[in-house]
């Protein structure tokens, strides 16, 4: 076994390429028009243990325009930011379609956006 002793400098010549852990460890899936929806393309990345992170393409109309609020109240039943996980198997989870709500989206101009959970 022999130790390399590296200086301030040496390692500028190393092109290191890492990937993120998004293209690690996630699947990604796109989504046009989700929800049946013009314009309303979704990213979907799923973990291998199930999770997923609902994402927007930079090419969505919510990407240029002032987001002014997110509202995860679906409905008078139903609201998704009171949801509480808890232990290894996520307990409380709730479990949805591909046409489930998953927040409302009001830009400053007045227009309002619908994200799907995929």
């Amino acid at each position: 076994l022999r130790m390399l002793t590296l200086g301030p400098g040496d390692l500028e010549d190393i092109d290191v390429q890492q990937d993120s852990v998004l293209n690690r460890y996630y699947t990604k899936k796109y989504y046009p028009n989700a929800g049946k929806v013009e314009d309303n393309d979704q990213i979907i990345a799923q973990h291998h243990n199930g999770l997923c992170v609902v994402m927007i393409p930079p090419s969505h109309p919510i990407c240029s325009k002032t987001v002014q609020s997110v509202d995860f109240k679906i409905s008078e039943n139903c609201d998704r930011s009171d949801i509480v996980l808890s232990g290894k198997k996520k307990r409380g989870a709730q479990f949805v379609n591909p046409n489930s709500k998953m927040c409302n989206v009001l830009c400053a101009d007045g227009t309002a956006y619908v994200l799907y959970c995929g």
